[in-house]
């Protein structure tokens, strides 16, 4: 039987090229995909949680209610009446403040005693007599004395001067402003004349009573003698209350740190662990959170690299105060801590272990922040601007290490820019894999009606074949 050459090449042309373009399409799904890979990891990073952190203050504390009626029998309208304390009226308000504590106070939103407050109490004191207060200053006087007789429970009684400040944290007027306090508790039995405080309480009364009112020498060197006393009346309100806290005097806004300072300053070795002095760590975070985020962004001309922590590492002092660019790196641990009593009125502070696979020798460092910070997963990027200040010693399960501590204004997540070349050519491929796709379906459906006319005319010349073999056998 003939065999039909001209059927079979008609065939293989499609066939052919129908695998060509399967395998340029399975070329092309690869660089898509691999084009869709770098755009995705690239962008990806683990996004920050709302784990355990400061408090947002949606759950705030409920001070004790004073029994009504408290206050119906204290006045102090009149110059004579601000020279007494109720004492009947006084045993009440004690019994309801003794179980609260100058913390919860704070944290319940209660006002801060400022210059604008303490006027109005002393203007009007009967619209808000019986409120809570908070308030920090210098003690002028403080004393511990029995609260009745035949009582065995002590209270601390005396003075403050407030420290000037106005609501928004400035200097003020200059105007002396002075605060009486009776508090049942104190956390530092030493507090004296001169030391600052911070107390809270409920407001009792205006009271006006003799203090020695001349600026205080505190802890006199030899031979320094103190200034004769100055007593003049000081009115003020009456703040009656269950504790008495060491504090400090405000730095106020800090605009940088001298020299001087700053050589005061010596790192932690194996031998010698001091850690971080609280003068200065608190100076430097209010200093980071007063910097011009342009400034600390202008200082930062170098990027902190493996040669400078090594650099670090071997002697702090050249390096102490310098600003540097972090590169992009991965957290390794962020914790956000109650700041507690300091003079740089922080509430929060923020401290934060950063790796980088580039940092050979000294592959992690310690960052402090002030006040409060997302609660960074592990393995978060971040980058941003730090000041190094000194050299500390850690401790792991099984060995001590020396690590770089730097400061911060802020610590910034890290988010990549698109690079709009991978999205150009990501639509591109996605346009050329549509096409294809079309010209495959365009090509397999001609391959198919070729198919079908070669078939049809096979059937065709078999047909006139046999019609010829029958024609030829009858004749």
């Amino acid at each position: 039987m003939r065999k039909f050459k001209g059927a079979t090449e008609v065939g293989m042309g499609p066939t052919n090229l129908k695998g060509r373009m399967i395998l340029m399409s399975v070329a092309l799904v690869g660089i898509v995909a691999v084009l869709f890979w770098m755009q995705l990891s690239g962008a990806t990073q683990p996004e920050p949680s709302e784990g355990p952190g400061p408090s947002s203050g949606d759950e705030r504390i409920v001070l004790p209610a004073l029994p009504p009626g408290t206050f119906e029998q204290v006045a102090d309208n009149e110059e004579r009446q601000r020279a007494f304390v109720e004492a009947d009226e006084l045993k009440i308000v004690r019994a309801a403040v003794r179980r609260t504590t100058a913390g919860a106070i704070a944290d319940s939103g209660a006002p801060t005693l400022s210059n604008a407050v303490h006027a109005r109490l002393v203007a009007d004191p009967d619209a808000q007599r019986g409120d809570w207060f908070s308030v920090r200053g210098q003690i002028l006087e403080i004393a511990s004395m029995d609260t009745g007789p035949g009582s065995s429970e002590t209270e601390y009684v005396g003075t403050l001067r407030l420290d000037g400040r106005d609501e928004n944290g400035g200097a003020g007027d200059g105007t002396d402003r002075f605060v009486h306090f009776r508090m049942l508790r104190t956390d530092d039995a030493d507090l004296a004349r001169g030391d600052w405080a911070r107390l809270g309480g409920v407001f009792f009364k205006v009271l006006a009573d003799e203090v020695d009112v001349a600026e205080p020498v505190v802890a006199p060197g030899p031979g320094v003698v103190p200034p004769p006393p100055v007593r003049e009346t000081a009115t003020g309100p009456l703040l009656v209350g269950p504790e008495i806290l060491r504090s400090f005097e405000d730095f106020g806004t800090v605009t940088g740190i001298t020299q001087e300072q700053w050589d005061e300053v010596r790192d932690d070795t194996f031998n010698r662990v001091t850690g971080p002095k609280d003068s200065m760590r608190w100076r430097l975070l209010a200093w980071m959170r007063d910097r011009p985020e342009a400034e600390m962004q202008a200082a930062a001309q170098e990027e902190l690299d493996d040669e400078i922590l090594f650099g670090i590492a071997e002697s702090g002092d050249p390096y102490r105060g310098r600003t540097f660019k972090l590169p992009v790196s991965r957290v390794q641990a962020s914790t956000a801590r109650a700041a507690g009593e300091n003079p740089a009125r922080l509430d929060t502070y923020s401290i934060i272990w950063l790796g980088n696979t580039m940092w050979q020798r000294k592959p992690i460092i310690c960052v402090q922040v002030p006040g409060g910070i997302e609660d960074y997963p592990i393995g978060q990027y971040v980058t941003g601007e730090l000041v190094f200040y000194m050299n500390i010693v850690y401790d792991t399960q099984t060995e001590r290490h020396v690590a770089p501590l730097f400061v911060a204004k802020s610590i910034d997540v890290f988010v990549p820019e698109q690079d709009p070349t991978l999205t150009v050519l990501l639509s591109v491929a996605s346009a050329f894999f549509a096409a294809l796709i079309l010209a495959m379906f365009l090509l397999l459906r001609r391959d198919k009606k070729r198919s079908e006319e070669l078939a049809r005319q096979l059937i065709e010349r078999r047909r006139a074949r046999r019609e010829q073999s029958a024609a030829g056998a009858t004749s």
